[in-house]
């Protein structure tokens, strides 16, 4: 009797990596440098989050992952010294919601 069934939807059912089109589009030449980033930290920090100490001293242990997306792609944004505008960053996120 099958009692459960678990899908790893993210990167599995999904493709994650789609987004370096419209990335490419808004920052020429550094599509997939950003797609790449963006979900290589949103792993990254999702992965921290999850191994972190909820008890520890000042932690504020849980971000949902949409929090988490976010900051990944701001993080990328930075990292590759892109300029992105409120509007460019929303299409981005919009590719994932």
């Amino acid at each position: 009797m099958i009692r459960l069934v678990v899908f790893d939807a993210y990167g599995t059912l999904f493709d994650v990596y789609a987004i370096a089109e419209l990335a490419e589009q808004l920052f020429p030449g550094n599509g997939s440098a950003l797609s790449v980033l963006w979900r290589d930290k949103q792993i990254e920090y999702s992965r921290l989050i999850s191994l972190s100490d909820p008890r520890a001293q000042g932690s504020q242990h849980y971000q949902d992952f949409w929090t988490l997306t976010q900051l990944a792609l701001d993080y990328a944004f930075a990292r590759l010294s892109l300029k992105a505008t409120a509007d460019q960053r929303q299409g981005l996120l919009d590719q994932y919601a």
